[in-house]
């Protein structure tokens, strides 16, 4: 090979590596900073991801808009582990530029209580597991997640007026839970209320399914409203020993022949 043909080649290889380094990430980041002690992701396309909450800070409220160098970026998303396990923070505020949040988003936030959703219609998997809420209202809100709500032992009622499902264990292990309402829930989802242990009254009056195991172990609930249910799955209402009886006339499957207390007579 003569030099003049190496020289190419190498340069060639050259011009490769550099186009390859000038590539954006997947995620888009230009920027990975800190402003008013929080952590963003600069994004080239002019959003922003907030990655972090600034430490040793007991109430947080994320803006809509950061600005860095000169340039405004609209924040958008909230980082993955922005908040999980922050065991200081007590209440937050989100803008109305976020409309969804990660799964596992405020997991083990042991002191969070108060939270102003912003634009959030969707709580993800595992958002709220573990949290210090002792109520809960969003009329936003119309899609939960698994496990949304999982070990918050503290909370001991929610009004979702316009949710649509309650996704499996969603409320697993409330033990403080008393009261619910759902008035748009069509489906209640298997284990969602599972181990709910002081729950007495739920309002369900659009629900057409219960899955198995619902409120399995609600050993307190004693009042129960639902609307035209077509089907209940095995050990919806097992262990259910406060509840005496409900309207079954509509149920077109289901097993009502389960051992006593899954459907209390």
């Amino acid at each position: 090979m003569n030099v003049k043909l190496s020289r190419m080649i190498t340069l060639a290889v050259l011009a490769f590596v550099l186009m390859i380094a000038t590539v954006p990430s997947s995620e888009g980041a230009t920027v990975s900073t800190t402003i008013d002690g929080a952590g963003y992701n600069l994004l080239d396309d002019g959003t922003a991801t907030y990655t972090k909450a600034p430490s040793s800070t007991a109430s947080v409220t994320v803006p809509s808009t950061v600005t860095y160098s000169g340039t405004t970026y609209k924040v958008t998303t909230i980082g993955s582990s922005a908040f999980t396990k922050n065991t200081t923070i007590a209440s937050v505020a989100l803008p109305s530029t976020v409309t969804s949040l990660p799964d596992g988003c405020f997991k083990n936030c042991t002191r969070l209580s108060t939270i102003d959703l912003g634009g959030v219609t969707e709580l993800s998997n595992s958002c709220f597991y573990g949290c210090a809420f002792t109520s809960f209202s969003s009329e936003s809100v119309t899609a939960l997640g698994s496990m949304s709500f999982g070990n918050c032992a503290s909370l001991k009622s929610v009004t979702l007026p316009n949710a649509i499902g309650i996704p499996s264990k969603c409320f697993q292990n409330c033990t403080s839970f008393e009261t619910a309402a759902f008035a748009n829930v069509g489906t209640v989802y298997n284990s969602a209320f599972i181990g709910c242990t002081s729950l007495t009254t739920i309002s369900l009056p659009s629900a057409t399914s219960i899955e198995m195991s619902a409120f399995e172990g609600c050993t307190e609930l004693s009042s129960l409203t639902l609307g035209s249910i077509a089907t209940i799955g095995n050990k919806a209402f097992f262990n259910c020993s406060s509840l005496k009886s409900f309207d079954l006339s509509n149920v077109v499957s289901g097993t009502r022949s389960s051992p006593e207390p899954a459907f209390p007579k």
